[in-house]
């Protein structure tokens, strides 16, 4: 038995954004808020 197996209730949610490069100046506010909405586990957004 793999040591994902001991865990059935694993639960990964993945979110992915495709933007287009115009919004490039944008990217800053973009990234803190959705920091603020997702809470991420890792990531400098405090």
């Amino acid at each position: 038995m793999g040591a994902w197996e001991l865990s059935p209730s694993l639960k990964i949610n993945v979110h992915l954004f495709r933007l287009e490069k115009e919004m490039a100046p944008f990217m800053g506010a973009f990234e803190k808020i959705l920091a603020v909405q997702l809470k991420p586990l890792i990531g400098k957004h405090k």
